[in-house]
């Protein structure tokens, strides 16, 4: 994640505060978004979509290890991840998971 005001690199930030404001405004071509896009680009840097995508990794590093997405509720190594795991079966059967996390959670 590169914040808009990115010390060690102004110029990236930069770039990056253009590229969220184009795809905010719709004028971001359709080429560049899915390239950045491929690359998990982070378009809203809301706390709640951070943690999303933050647990979303953990996930994936979960199914690296055991090759399934089963996570136990009480699973000790991150207590927290069974918990949302849960959470995203429940809001996917209840037709509210976005779009795009429900992409994201089946590639």
């Amino acid at each position: 994640l590169v914040p808009k005001n990115y010390v060690r690199d102004r110029a990236l930030g930069a770039w990056v505060r253009e590229q969220r404001n184009a795809q905010k405004s719709k004028t971001l071509v359709t080429g560049r978004r899915l390239c950045l896009q491929s690359l998990d680009f982070v378009w809203n840097v809301d706390g709640n979509v951070l943690k999303w995508n933050e647990m979303a990794r953990c996930l994936y590093h979960y199914k690296e290890s055991n090759r399934n997405c089963l996570v136990p509720t009480g699973y000790a190594e991150h207590k927290a991840l069974g918990e949302w795991v849960k959470l995203q079966r429940k809001t996917y059967k209840s037709g509210k998971l976005k779009g795009d996390r429900q992409r994201h959670l089946e590639s």
